[in-house]
């Protein structure tokens, strides 16, 4: 049950992308194009959401978070962060209003969306009993290693959407 909820949200993203509708309106301003900044975050939850679904039930992000050093859960968090700033303000897209000043782009849209995708790892790691029987290191660890793809699916998902 938990897994169609990731398969409901890439339905819908599907008859989004695919239905061709917003490319024949008039060109109008709608709420579609003008989200608040709330709307904004939303969405990036849902993108986490989407990724973090799919590969918290692998055993595969207990064992990297278990492998890995803390100089290599720092540079992941750094890397994360940086690919979250540039997916969002270097693809080019309609919401990008914001690149021109990048500090406030980044401490308005960055970090708030790193933070979310740590949030949404932590609560699926929690959902599908991830952070059982492990200390809070270790947890953390973990919620890093999700972190990584959830920050993708945040920036993909203000791209997308």
């Amino acid at each position: 049950a938990l897994q169609a909820v990731p398969g409901a949200m890439g339905a819908l993203l599907a008859r989004r992308q695919l239905s061709g509708a917003r490319s024949e309106s008039g060109g109008g301003d709608t709420d579609e194009e003008e989200a608040s900044y709330f709307g904004e975050l939303f969405l990036m939850a849902a993108g986490a959401l989407f990724f973090a679904l799919n590969i918290a039930p692998t055993e595969e992000m207990i064992l990297i978070a278990y492998k890995a050093s803390p100089a290599h859960i720092l540079a992941l968090i750094a890397v994360s962060i940086v690919l979250l700033h540039l997916i969002v303000f270097k693809a080019g897209f309609a919401g990008q209003e914001e690149a021109d000043r990048p500090a406030a782009a980044f401490l308005h849209f960055t970090l708030p969306g790193y933070a979310i995708a740590l949030g949404v790892s932590l609560f699926t790691l929690f959902l599908f009993g991830r952070a059982d029987g492990h200390s809070v290191a270790g947890v953390v660890q973990t919620m890093v290693v999700l972190g990584f793809p959830a920050s993708i699916g945040a920036a993909a998902a203000r791209l997308l959407v």
